[in-house]
């Protein structure tokens, strides 16, 4: 009946138990996410942050981040995001013809206009933004060019997630379904385009390369 959101005395309960844990110096890192977190509304996180500011401890920094398909967001969301320097990762699979295929809105219709108008809504207001892309059996097809779509749409990180099949279903058996075949040659040939633009100083930011440089430098990853 609550649609899987949040009721006040569980925020309040979370944040107490969270600060229990905090002294001055401390970062913590709230990350919102679903299902579509945007659902439970605005005036949830403007409640949210109200009851964080007066719980959190003096000198404890808070840092805040959001996964959403971006189908409810506006200049007054984008706003608040900005102001609050919430990090969204905006779900955008590739390219409109694969993002289409699987994320329809009730009508059954494609949803990729809509989502890259929320993005271009968070680039205007200055909101930092990674894509977030999930990598299909279909989609591993094309890595190249789902590489250069992304690329159109900004100056964004990328992170590409693949996508695992139910946990209740024989492996391999959904349509979608990505073989550790597949996905490790869409990785390898998303490297080679990523490295070539490197090379010719484009640098784009995908968060698993990143994150293998780091370990090979000796720092911990993301």
């Amino acid at each position: 009946a609550s649609m899987g959101i949040m009721k006040p005395e569980t925020t309040r309960a979370l944040l107490q138990a969270a600060a229990a844990e905090c002294q001055a110096g401390d970062v913590i890192q709230i990350t919102f996410q679903g299902g579509e977190p945007t659902l439970a509304g605005l005036d949830f996180f403007r409640d949210f942050v109200r009851l964080e500011e007066e719980i959190m401890p003096d000198g404890v920094r808070v840092n805040h981040s959001i996964q959403t398909n971006g189908m409810t967001l506006t200049k007054e969301w984008s706003e608040f995001l900005r102001q609050h320097r919430v990090l969204v990762g905006l779900s955008l699979d590739g390219t409109r013809e694969m993002h289409d295929a699987l994320r329809v809105d009730p009508q059954g219709k494609g949803t990729w206009n809509r989502a890259t108008q929320a993005l271009a809504l968070l680039d205007e207001a200055g909101v930092e933004t990674n894509l977030l892309c999930v990598v299909t059996n279909q989609m591993a097809r094309s890595p190249q060019k789902v590489y250069q779509s992304l690329k159109k749409l900004g100056s964004h990180p990328l992170q590409f997630i693949p996508c695992l099949d139910p946990l209740e279903a024989p492996r391999g058996s959904m349509p979608y379904s990505l073989s550790p075949q597949r996905y490790g040659h869409f990785l390898c040939t998303l490297f080679d385009c990523w490295y070539r633009d490197w090379q010719q100083g484009q640098y784009v930011s995908i968060r698993l390369f990143d994150d293998y440089l780091r370990i090979l430098a000796g720092m911990p990853p993301s």
